[in-house]
This record gives C-alpha cells, structure tokens and sequence, in this order.
C-alpha cells in the first residue's frame, strides 16, 4: 500500500481559504458560495443519520481498466456505474480492483442498509484508481456524490469531498484530487472558482 495522499498529512498545517474539511465554517462568503455551504451541511446531516442520495444513471457491469500516463497508476472505469446492493455482490462486480477496497464497499452497503430506506441502500461505483482514489454514489433514503480516499487507517470517505452539485476547485486541490479521477468523456470536471461565481475546467 502507498503512503495517503499528501494532503492527508499537510492540510491541517495549511492556511484554509475556502470550506473547510469536516464541518468547520467560513464566513464572508457570497450568497453562491453560502449556498453551497449549506448543501455541504445538509450531507453532513445526511451522513449522521445514514441517509443518502444516488445520481442518476443507469448501471453497467462493463469496467474498461487503462494505464494513466506515466505514472503507472491503474485505473478501472465501470461506465455509467456499477451498482453494488448486497455485500454479497462486490467480489464479482468490483473484481479488477483491490481487496481493501472492496471491503471498504461491502462495508458501506452493509451501514446504507442497515437503516429505514434499507430497500433503496446502495453503492453505486464509477472509478477506481490504484493509487489509493475512488468515486461513488451512495444511496439509501436522500444521498450524495462520494469521492473515497485510502489513508493510512484505510479508505475513507472526507466529508469535504462529498457533494450534491459540482465541488469547489481549491478543495479538490487542497485534497490532491487527481482531474483524471473525475475527468468525463466529454473533458474535464468543471469545478467552482474560489468565490462561487464562475466554473473552471479541474485540470
């Protein structure tokens, strides 16, 4: 396993100029910017309560695995999505990535249906890179965008990272989110610019 993200080590040290990780505030932010704040807020609340939202898109259980660009880094796409219900399920739909990822999945569906929308829990996986990175829906009663990280206690999922409209460009980069791990078909993931007013290409 290699070390986490370097941002996992470093960002406590940094000076924050944007929404923090793990629920600390920022004033003096426009009404955009407050906006996506309090979407932010109301994940955080979602996640205590176990409660969360799956994009749309229909699943395929086709993965296409390439290599990125000099570095060596594996990546295994599923499309539109591999949808993940029962634990049962990830050691044959998840089967091109790795052991601690896919019990960190098993583990997420395990938690998703263990709550009141148990019917409707689920894991829903778009990427996964062997550098330690992975992107997913979760769904169970409301639910959210994740991007999951392995640390190293594991992988988790930051709360910052997680989203219902598209992220902030410093956050992104304030984490080391590689652009090619939420780079679409159709070019770059766009993401906010610091003051919530316009979007930029994540590159």
């Amino acid at each position: 396993m290699t070390g986490a993200p370097a941002a996992f080590t470093s960002f406590r040290n940094r000076k924050r100029t944007v929404p923090a990780p793990f629920g600390t505030s920022v004033t003096g932010m426009n009404t955009t910017r407050v906006r996506s704040s309090l979407v932010r807020t109301s994940v955080t609340a979602i996640l205590a309560a176990g409660l969360l939202v799956l994009s749309p898109g229909t699943a395929s259980s086709s993965a296409s695995t390439d290599r990125a660009a000099g570095a060596g880094v594996r990546t295994v796409s599923f499309g539109d999505g591999v949808r993940i219900s029962r634990p049962g399920q990830v050691e044959r739909k998840l089967r091109r990535t790795s052991p601690s990822f896919r019990t960190y999945v098993a583990k997420r569906v395990r938690y998703l249906t263990s709550h009141d929308c148990y019917e409707s829990g689920q894991v829903m996986v778009h990427r996964w890179r062997s550098d330690g990175w992975a992107t997913a829906d979760e769904n169970s009663c409301g639910g959210a965008q994740f991007i999951y990280v392995r640390t190293p206690r594991g992988w988790r999922s930051p709360r910052a990272l997680i989203a219902q409209e598209p992220r902030f460009c410093d956050v992104l980069r304030r984490f080391d989110v590689p652009p090619a791990l939420l780079a679409t078909p159709s070019g770059p993931y766009q993401c906010y610019s610091s003051d919530g007013m316009s979007m930029l290409a994540y590159v």
